[in-house]
């Protein structure tokens, strides 16, 4: 299912069926590099791609309705503080930045 939200607040939901499902985004970018399609990338990812005029945005006044980040830990056991504070910062600061 994918699912965008406009600048103005509308929701656009669509099933699709990928050729290609990833949750890698240098997979993905190769992937739309390569002509195999269109993929959602942040524009971090591909800045210098949209400014060579090798990769383009086709939905501007759109974006991803959702996003996702996991922080994953070997164990818990024996974590070094500086790790614990670092997941910490993440889950406080990130969520605002996603969206």
């Amino acid at each position: 299912m994918l699912r965008l939200l406009g600048a103005d607040g509308d929701v656009a939901q669509r099933t699709i069926r990928p050729r290609l499902h990833s949750d890698n985004i240098a997979a993905l970018k190769e992937a739309a590099l390569e002509g195999m399609g269109i993929a959602s990338l942040p524009l971090y990812a591909c800045t210098r791609e949209i400014e060579f005029g090798t990769l383009c945005v086709v939905l501007p006044e759109w974006r991803p309705r959702e996003g996702r980040l996991a922080v994953l830990f070997p164990t818990r056991r024996g974590m070094m503080p500086s790790v614990r504070a670092l997941a910490d910062f993440l889950k406080e600061e990130l969520p605002p930045l996603m969206g």
